[in-house]
């Protein structure tokens, strides 16, 4: 799911140890970032990126999915 006009991917990485983490790419495989670093008890999963290119949606879950939560971050993993 590309932005318009951007030529990034989202993707995860899991099974780390660490959760799983959201990072973002560049088509060319430039601009490798992390954006995410959810821990060991998270699961950062489903990124979307906003019509504009600018934030990124994604399901956060529990390691154990009894909870999760809708969240929204600017590509660069800040909040808004």
């Amino acid at each position: 799911n590309l932005p318009p006009a951007i030529d990034d991917l989202a993707a995860g990485n899991c099974c780390n140890g660490k959760g799983f983490e959201l990072w973002t790419i560049g088509v060319g495989g430039s601009g490798l970032q992390k954006v995410t670093s959810p821990g060991g008890a998270t699961l950062d999963q489903g990124a979307q990126f906003s019509p504009r290119g600018t934030r990124l949606v994604f399901e956060q879950d529990a390691a154990d999915f009894s909870s999760s939560r809708i969240v929204v971050v600017r590509t660069d993993g800040t909040h808004p």
